[in-house]
């Protein structure tokens, strides 16, 4: 987190219509400096104008294939079937 700026954004609160003030920022998507703002009536915590979303949303998740333990055993049958030496 970074210092706040002190202008306070034009845009009023998305829930009750109320007057925002900065309260700290943040770097998203590893690089774009947001702004959160915390509404001075009810206290929802927004971020005015989040141009960075549609970015956000292009970023492609993909499982991790690592399954741990559970791959690890799958070795450990091999040569079960020719019984004991």
């Amino acid at each position: 987190m970074t210092n706040v700026p002190n202008d306070a954004p034009h845009e009023p609160c998305r829930v009750c219509g109320g007057s925002l003030r900065p309260a700290f920022q943040v770097t998203v998507l590893g690089r774009i400096q947001a702004t959160y703002c915390i509404c001075t009536h009810c206290h929802s915590l927004i971020v005015p104008a989040p141009h960075w979303l549609n970015q956000s949303y292009a970023v492609e998740l993909r499982p991790n294939p690592d399954f741990g333990m559970h791959g690890w055993g799958c070795g450990c049958l091999e040569g079960w079937e020719k019984g004991p030496l």
